[in-house]
């Protein structure tokens, strides 16, 4: 794209730099500080996002602390976005200035691959994630980004209910659209935080009968309330037995480091039943016997969030049933102290930094 373009697509200098505020990390496990950074020019199929606010993910903590991928550093994290655009590129169709637009885990893909052409922007080979390379995350005060990754957010949302569930949010509805659950499946939540508060509600409103699996007896009402119809407390043997050779999905939202019943959770698969993966830390291999997997054709998969049409479906579906997030909001300038808390624990259940301090 020439700079002669420029008029054409928006009142911002496109072809040019833009210098903004963002919160950053200078380097790993150091303190977030507020500091100047450089976005490149807007290519032709990108816009540029004013960031209105964003969740906070355990993921955004891991990448800081250097415990799970080799970051690029300094970073500004971030990628549970809400903003508007405030510069569309010449070949942008599907947005425009003033679009109230959600970013998620990814900022581009190679365009090229089969998964790309068949709708799994979200495995591509070639796929970015938000604030990858050294390039600024939600913790931003602007974010430029390929068109296709800036998600239109439906009109009931609210802003900052809308952000967790770019990250947390399509995280656990994509592997129940994948896995085909429908209206009378049975399907376990293993859980009951940041993202299996969701989850349960997302397989309520699908039809499911669900089942909330949990080490904390305290939460069964709570569970109930959100959606549950039925509560496994993971230390009773006799809960767990009881669900056992029924559930059709069992969504796994936890990091799975924390001293989990591999076999009991297998053993509560029904015939052909599959085990899915959400919870990103699992730094111990999976102590499963491969018998138990093959006397019932069962099966363990992974899930990489979703893709951009995944997390369409997913708000338009929160949209309709009224389901929100359980947040935490704070100013941005305390996001160290966020930070914090998401280390600790403490957040119930997921913390939204604001840009925006009219959203607080």
């Amino acid at each position: 794209m020439s700079c002669e373009q420029k008029d054409s697509c928006s009142s911002v200098d496109i072809c040019a730099p833009r210098v903004c505020r963002a919160w950053t990390a200078p380097a790993p496990n150091t303190q977030i500080a507020l500091a100047d950074v450089t976005l490149p020019p807007l290519k032709g199929t990108e816009v540029e996002v004013k960031m209105l606010c964003s969740g906070v993910c355990a993921s955004d903590v891991d990448a800081l602390d250097k415990t799970s991928y080799a970051f690029k550093f300094p970073m500004v994290a971030g990628h549970e976005g809400i903003g508007l655009v405030t510069a569309v590129g010449p070949l942008v169709r599907n947005l425009k200035v003033g679009s109230r637009v959600g970013l998620g885990v990814y900022r581009d893909k190679c365009g090229s691959c089969t998964y790309c052409h068949g709708g799994d922007n979200n495995i591509c080979p070639g796929r970015e994630l938000l604030f990858a390379s050294g390039k600024a995350g939600a913790f931003g005060e602007y974010v430029r980004i390929q068109a296709e990754f800036a998600i239109p957010i439906p009109e009931p949302l609210e802003t900052t209910f809308a952000a967790p569930l770019l990250c947390a949010g399509v995280t656990v509805f994509a592997p129940m659209r994948e896995h085909h659950l429908t209206g009378g499946d049975r399907v376990g939540i293993v859980g009951i935080g940041g993202l299996g508060h969701l989850a349960l509600q997302f397989a309520n409103k699908l039809g499911c009968e669900v089942y909330a699996f949990s080490s904390t007896p305290d939460k069964a009402d709570f569970c109930k309330q959100l959606g549950a119809h039925h509560y496994i407390n993971m230390k009773n043997p006799d809960d767990v037995k009881s669900a056992a050779n029924k559930l059709k999905l069992i969504i796994l939202t936890s990091s799975g480091d924390d001293g989990l019943d591999w076999n009991a959770l297998i053993g509560s698969l029904a015939p052909k039943g599959r085990l899915v993966l959400c919870g990103i830390a699992l730094r111990r291999d999976i102590p499963v016997a491969p018998i138990s997997l093959l006397l019932g054709s069962k099966a363990i998969f992974g899930s990489a969030a979703g893709s951009t049409g995944l997390a369409l479906d997913m708000l338009n579906f929160a949209a309709f049933h009224n389901i929100k997030p359980m947040i935490e909001k704070f100013p941005i300038e305390k996001v160290n102290e966020v930070f914090a808390k998401v280390r600790e624990g403490k957040v119930r259940f997921r913390a939204v930094v604001c840009h925006d301090n009219s959203l607080l």
